[in-house]
């Protein structure tokens, strides 16, 4: 079961501030925060209405909050044939694990940036939600206009995969593996 998104940004911010981790066995809603390494998550996850996306996280991290892109831009790179065989059954089958439903695999691509003996993948994009309540009263979170892509830039590699960790589960013994390279992270 999962919550519905909010409208307003500083709706989201609450609802996240009330994360109640006492509840946890009582309720069907995904909610989680936890500590990891000195860094502290939070995740909600929400349900996607009247669209073909499945229910998707919101991932508060470092004090910003992140989800899946609802376009086309996508972050791209190639993993190894042996870490993707070794994982699949825990994060790629996308008939029985969560994440395996938003990356996608492509074994048989020929493309110069995807070494031999690696499998392409595409996974959505991430999109950093910003509070636009302060230039304007009431500004919805999820209109385009809104969408901030200089963060992508700016954040380093580790920040980021912890990020894709949050957003999507993918676990951090695929997404920092020597053998899972991120090529663009937004595209499309």
């Amino acid at each position: 079961m999962s919550k519905e998104y909010p409208l307003l940004f500083p709706e989201l911010v609450k609802q996240f501030n009330s994360i109640d981790q006492l509840n946890d066995e009582d309720s069907n809603l995904i909610e989680d925060e936890w500590d990891e390494e000195g860094i502290n998550y939070k995740i909600i996850e929400y349900e996607a209405e009247g669209s073909f996306y499945n229910d998707f996280r919101v991932l508060c991290y470092k004090n910003k909050y992140y989800r899946c892109s609802f376009d086309d831009h996508v972050i791209e790179g190639y993993m190894s044939k042996e870490l993707y065989e070794k994982f699949y059954d825990v994060y790629f089958n996308e008939e029985w694990i969560v994440a395996g439903e938003w990356i996608e695999i492509d074994k048989e691509l020929n493309d110069d940036e995807v070494p031999e003996g690696n499998y392409f993948f595409s996974i959505p994009s991430i999109v950093q939600l910003l509070d636009g309540g302060k230039k304007i009263d009431n500004r919805c979170i999820n209109e385009d206009y809104e969408i901030d892509t200089d963060w992508l830039i700016d954040t380093d590699e580790k920040d980021f995969k912890n990020i894709i960790y949050g957003v999507y589960g993918f676990g951090k013994e695929v997404l920092f593996n020597d053998e899972f390279v991120i090529k663009h992270r937004y595209i499309g």
